[in-house]
């Protein structure tokens, strides 16, 4: 966890009635444009083998679709080139890793739940986990510091768009966490709020 303040641009979002639970609060992405940037999330990884935790709350009303949805965008920022994605398409959970095609990881997403997701690097493998349990693992060695890169959830913005926003997440999020360090290397029982 860290208390540093970072430069945090929200378009189109909205407060969700949908929460976790009493107390807390979500953002509603409608699928259109909404996205958070947060320009220096990610400063802080200046060399490619830092460890990270991405993770947070998430809730579909609708997993029907083909249309590939990202949660998390992170993208070189001189080129493009996806780093870090994380999505789903036709019901399933996807990402892109460090540089990477898009690979599936088999998984559905669950409609009308919250889940907890957790993307971890901890300098060897890069992972993914669903409500604690590990559902893929990377062992590619990421080539690209994270503070080189932008950060955006509910979108991306690759080189194939020429570096504009795309690919906007239809659902609710809460809970966001930024860790410096892999909490999380096997499966475990999810938090229920996410504290720094």
């Amino acid at each position: 966890g860290s208390s540093d303040s970072h430069t945090v641009t929200a378009n189109g979002i909205s407060s969700s009635s949908i929460i976790p639970a009493a107390g807390m609060y979500a953002w509603s992405f409608d699928g259109s444009n909404d996205y958070v940037q947060v320009d220096d999330g990610l400063n802080f990884a200046t060399d490619p083998g830092q460890n990270f935790t991405i993770e947070g709350l998430v809730y579909f009303e609708d997993t029907s679709g083909s249309t590939f949805e990202c949660l998390l965008g992170i993208n070189k920022a001189s080129d493009g080139t996806n780093h870090l994605i994380f999505s789903t398409e036709s019901g399933n959970w996807k990402y892109h890793w460090n540089g990477g095609s898009k690979t599936n990881t088999g998984v559905a997403a669950k409609q009308n739940v919250w889940q907890h997701f957790a993307l971890t690097y901890d300098g060897y493998d890069f992972r993914i986990f669903i409500d604690g349990a590990l559902i893929a693992t990377n062992a590619t060695d990421a080539t690209t510091a994270l503070n080189d890169c932008t950060l955006l959830i509910g979108a991306e913005a690759d080189a194939a768009n020429a570096g504009n926003k795309g690919n906007y997440f239809d659902g609710i999020m809460s809970n966001f966490r930024i860790s410096r360090y892999a909490r999380y290397t096997a499966s475990f029982t999810p938090p229920t709020e996410l504290k720094a």
